[in-house]
């Protein structure tokens, strides 16, 4: 269906401009999984092999793509299940799955962790790295800047159908590296613990809420605490936000009543 306004532009040509032929032959080098996954009335397994099957690859290769990817979102013991019978981050998990297996250059993901529960975001986001290492294009569609930031090597952010300026804050780049059995991201200005599985060059969103801010320092178990100086501070729809270096500048947010609480001067 071509778009009411505006044009697609893939591979340097306007898409809804070639002929039939020619669309369909580019539409089949790419894949899009929806927000709310469509699941055929079919088997785990069978939905993952319909992509491939299409295309006619064949058995042997259908056999290796699925099973690795059943086995990298952890659904191989749902393959003999009915599709349309899983909850709804199950079929989010089958509708990536059935994306990886064909290998596609071109991915385009509706709000891909929508409905995943929170144990399984790993093994999502695992897959959209995976698919980005074999050399697809991934297109992420998300409300969540801090996703967007995770997944994406380069993001737009749109208003109103417009791209905009980025709004996010505490954005911080570094390599996370395993140290005494856990992850850490070093930002070379600061080492964050963080619990992944990921290694190697990272980006991470902090959220300026989830920051405590106290003149002393928090006895408890939590290990990521530092020292800093309050460098800006300012108001922001009714709360305060403070500018803190503590090797780098980290926004938190906080209440009035907390600011006044601080003495912060």
């Amino acid at each position: 269906e071509a778009p009411a306004c505006g044009g697609v532009e893939v591979l340097g040509g306007e898409l809804y401009r070639l002929p039939h032929p020619k669309r369909l032959a580019i539409m089949r080098r790419m894949v899009f999984c929806f927000q709310k996954p469509y699941m055929f009335n079919k088997s785990v397994r069978r939905n993952i092999e319909y992509g491939l099957a299409v295309r006619g690859a064949g058995k042997a290769l259908v056999e290796s793509r699925v099973n690795s990817a059943m086995e990298l979102l952890k659904i191989a013991h749902l393959r003999n299940r009915n599709a349309q019978t899983l909850s709804s981050g199950e079929m989010q998990r089958v509708s990536i799955a059935r994306a990886l297996a064909i290998e596609p250059e071109f991915v385009l993901l509706d709000e891909p962790l929508a409905n995943v529960d929170a144990s399984s975001v790993s093994l999502v986001e695992n897959a959209i790295s995976r698919l980005r290492s074999i050399g697809s294009t991934v297109l992420v569609a998300t409300h969540v800047p801090e996703q967007a930031y995770r997944l994406s090597a380069d993001v737009l952010r749109l208003e109103r159908g417009r791209i905009a300026p980025p709004a996010i804050e505490n954005l911080l780049e570094g390599e996370i590296v395993s140290r005494d059995g856990a992850a850490v991201f070093n930002t070379g200005g600061i080492k964050v613990w963080v619990v992944t599985d990921r290694r190697g060059s990272a980006r991470a969103a902090l959220d300026p809420r989830d920051i405590i801010v106290s003149r002393e320092r928090i006895s408890s178990s939590a290990r990521n605490c530092f020292s800093g100086r309050v460098t800006v501070m300012k108001e922001s729809a009714g709360q305060v936000v403070l500018f803190v270096d503590v090797g780098v500048v980290l926004a938190a947010r906080i209440t009035r009543e907390s600011f006044r609480e601080l003495d912060v001067t």
